[in-house]
């Protein structure tokens, strides 16, 4: 490392190097490593209990979904908050390519993480995501098993999102999505049509 008027720097071909590797690095979608985890649940191992209620008191569970009638190749759990624009973005993607999913047996269950139920109920129908099964995290127990409540320096927390869990037809948390790409619905398919095997 070469030092110039008190500041390093890094002569060309690493940097270049540097930031190549930068590029490959995964930052959203890419493939996760075994174990990495959010919470309870790992990468590699079977997805906890996941179930809440609908609006309409409904219970809706990724088990559930999983399990059919009839069975699905994958689940896509989507956890959202109103607040939370990235999420916004997420399910207007999964909206627009429903029936690409659909066609796979690809289910989505949106999981909303503890805010109003009228607010809640006005962004799924505005963005057309009330084609999936909603739930609401009335409690935060869904927020403490996954451990998504981030404290803030100045007090209170800050619920961790835009996340996706990516699930096998065997319940096998398969990848940890933190935001989507631009193809991130064609790496949905591409890992869980056919079951995700």
């Amino acid at each position: 490392m070469a030092r110039r008027a008190g500041v390093a720097t890094m002569p060309a071909l690493g940097a270049v190097m540097m930031l190549a590797m930068a590029a490959m690095a995964p930052s959203d979608a890419a493939a996760q490593g075994r174990g990495e985890r959010q919470g309870t649940a790992r990468v590699g191992e079977r997805l906890p209990h996941i179930a809440a209620l609908d609006d309409a008191g409904t219970p809706h569970s990724a088990a559930g979904l999983l399990a059919g009638p009839p069975p699905a190749s994958g689940l896509v759990v989507q956890f959202m908050t109103v607040d939370c624009k990235p999420c916004r973005a997420e399910l207007e993607a999964l909206v627009r390519d429903r029936h690409r999913l659909d066609a796979a047996g690809i289910r989505v269950l949106v999981v909303n993480l503890m805010d109003d139920p009228d607010r809640v109920a006005s962004l799924i129908k505005a963005l057309g995501a009330d084609v999936f099964p909603v739930v609401r995290d009335r409690t935060g127990a869904i927020v403490e098993s996954l451990d998504l409540a981030k404290p803030l320096a100045k007090g209170g927390t800050e619920i961790q999102v835009p996340l996706t869990f990516l699930v096998d037809a065997r319940g096998i948390l398969k990848r940890i999505v933190r935001r989507y790409h631009d193809g991130t619905i064609d790496d949905i398919l591409g890992l869980l049509a056919g079951g995700g095997r």
